[in-house]
């Protein structure tokens, strides 16, 4: 685990970044544990809430399912639903939405691995993205994508690269 975490904090460029990465994981794995490491790690899920999502504006709730290898950069106004599930080495940028389409409703993207997330986007709804996508910066995902997919646009045209 701890060479896992050592890999994926070489992966973040800036402080911020290395310090949102981390700070998820010891949430993540908080949030997972018993009441005892619960109660041990209380302070650390506590700066989680405090800086990661009031000061940098990223708000990846700690019981998100996220695959190891996650680069974030330029950590800032990235927005996660709860319920969504992030594959392997996903690289998430600044302004990045990933959630339902309407309050109440329950329906979130399934994110596969290797997917690169560009600025500003946004993917909406119950959309399975294929291992391997591109998605373009500034893109309004609402289709799922096959494995080696570009999507690009408002609303995304989705080219397959097979």
């Amino acid at each position: 685990m701890f060479q896992k975490l050592r890999n994926e904090l070489s992966k973040n460029d800036g402080v911020k970044s290395k310090y949102v990465v981390l700070s998820y994981r010891i949430a993540n794995y908080t949030s997972r544990s018993n009441l005892l490491i619960r109660l041990l790690l209380l302070f650390f899920s506590l700066q989680y809430k405090l800086f990661v999502e009031m000061i940098f504006g990223v708000e990846i709730p700690c019981n998100v399912t996220i695959g190891w290898g996650m680069k974030i950069s330029h950590a800032k106004c990235i927005t996660v639903h709860p319920n969504t599930v992030i594959g392997t080495n996903v690289h998430l940028r600044h302004g990045v939405t990933i959630g339902n389409k309407s309050s109440g409703s329950n329906e979130v993207p399934i994110i596969g691995n290797d997917v690169d997330i560009g600025c500003f986007s946004t993917i909406l709804g119950r959309v399975d993205v294929g291992n391997n996508t591109i998605i373009g910066a500034h893109t309004l995902l609402l289709k799922t994508t096959q494995q080696y997919a570009i999507a690009m646009g408002i609303p995304a045209k989705i080219t397959n690269c097979d």
